[in-house]
């Protein structure tokens, strides 16, 4: 009875029995799908977590090294900057005229004086007069202070510019690099899904597993390793990138004296008339000092390609431009491969021209400008007030010679171009600099615009 009753209703059972065997099989290939979807969910959204952090990290520390950048080039700076204006040398030469004045004066107590007069009086011939050396000192210590500001700034934002293009010139390289290779792996895992299944059902039909996996891996292998064309790629843009940041080196010897021609104008139609026995207040000095910044800032930084600013950037000519690789790149090798093959040097200053033409960073200079005069007057404003013989008092603006404003305007140049190679945060006006909010602004501009 049962038999006939299984024989009546075999094919349903085996019908019955298929249904379920694909619902079952649907359903479990179904799960298991899902449970990779919410995976691969999972999984990207830690890649993007890990991928903005990473991208903040890298701007940071991209911002690190350019601070500590410009303070190793602070001495290199200091040193160049100390050729054109050499302000201890005229404060030697007042020092000796000073004590020569004393001997003199000892010796005419003790003599009839014509001797000494006579020798006076020669040496008055050869050597400028002492007003003449205080009128000079006045005139150079400020111009010295102008160029090192606006050399400063310029070199910071300079420094910014760059390594951030460089920065986001490498993560893009790298995330479209890491894509490639996650597109890859995706595909050699969906061919070695599809080869170990084949393999296994070919081996339940004849009873022979094979080990696919092996040719695969091997595959993989080979296609990681990097080609003779990859790698002299490579070498290309590394020596192309190392001849882009030693462009620096025009701004250091050759741009900056583009500029000082301007600031000794601005600073004599300023300064030119007081001489050094006449009194200023310190309102008084700020003010002289901000219109001859202001007036400064006009025609330097002012808009267009052939603004000032620009040739005080970068070099002006292919010449040029082939003068300073040359100096600053001591490698023939590197050289020569620059030379067959500069494209990449080439984009990277078509986007540091972009950069420096635009209103943006004309507007962080000015920042930067800005935010030195502030530092650079409170600083006056102290060693004016401890030179002095006696503090400024309560009630009106106390009045101090010239004379003093030029000593004082010297010694913040040698603290401005202050230098420890051990520590890069000693450098205080450096710091007042790299918190200039503008800056960073400008900076992540850069770095996250990967179409500027």
């Amino acid at each position: 009875m049962t038999r006939r009753v299984l024989q009546r209703n075999k094919g349903k059972l085996i019908t019955s029995t298929l249904l379920m065997t694909i619902m079952l099989t649907t359903g479990i290939f179904t799960l298991l799908m899902f449970k990779n979807w919410l995976h691969n969910q999972q999984q990207r959204l830690k890649e993007q977590h890990f991928a903005k952090e990473q991208i903040k990290r890298r701007f940071n520390q991209t911002q690190k090294d350019a601070v500590h950048t410009v303070h190793r080039l602070v001495p290199v700076l200091a040193a160049v900057l100390s050729r054109d204006a050499d302000l201890d040398a005229i404060v030697h030469t007042l020092k000796e005229q000073k004590s020569k004045k004393k001997i003199a004066e000892n010796q005419l107590e003790g003599s009839s004086g014509s001797i000494s007069q006579d020798s006076m009086s020669g040496d008055s011939q050869q050597v400028p007069s002492k007003a003449e050396l205080w009128q000079q000192l006045k005139q150079e210590s400020l111009v010295h202070l102008m160029v090192i500001v606006y050399t400063m700034c310029m070199l910071l934002l300079l420094t910014r510019l760059k390594l951030n293009i460089l920065a986001r010139r490498q993560y893009l390289g790298s995330a479209i690099k890491l894509a490639v290779e996650n597109e890859s792996e995706r595909s050699q895992t969906m061919n070695r899904w599809a080869s170990n299944a084949w393999s296994y059902a070919v081996g339940l039909i004849t009873g022979k597993q094979s080990s696919p996996d092996s040719k695969v891996n091997l595959e993989t292998d080979n296609s990681k390793q990097s080609s003779p064309t990859e790698d002299r790629a490579a070498v290309v843009a590394c020596i192309n990138e190392e001849a882009f940041l030693s462009l620096s080196w025009w701004l250091l010897n050759r741009g900056w004296p583009l500029a000082q021609p301007l600031i000794e104008k601005h600073v004599r139609l300023q300064f030119g008339h007081l001489s050094p026995r006449d009194r200023l207040s310190i309102t008084d000095f700020e003010t002289l000092l901000s219109h001859a910044i202001h007036d400064i800032n006009a025609e330097l930084l002012a808009p267009g390609p052939q603004s000032p600013l620009l040739q005080c950037f970068l070099p002006d000519s292919p010449a040029a431009q082939r003068l300073v690789l040359e100096e600053a790149l001591d490698d023939r090798t590197a050289l020569r491969i620059l030379f067959e093959d500069d494209s990449v040097l080439r984009q990277l200053l078509r986007e540091t021209t972009a950069c420096l033409q635009s209103t943006a960073t004309l507007i962080v200079l000015e920042s930067l400008v800005n935010e030195s005069f502030h530092y650079i007057m409170q600083q006056t404003e102290q060693k004016v007030s401890k030179n002095a013989r006696k503090g400024p008092q309560n009630g009106p603006p106390e009045a101090y010679p010239v004379a003093l404003y030029a000593i004082s305007v010297k010694e913040v140049c040698s603290d401005v171009l202050r230098h420890n190679a051990t520590d890069d945060y000693n450098n205080e006006f450096l710091q007042r600099l790299d918190a200039v909010p503008e800056l960073d602004d400008l900076s992540a501009s850069v770095y996250s615009n990967f179409g500027f």
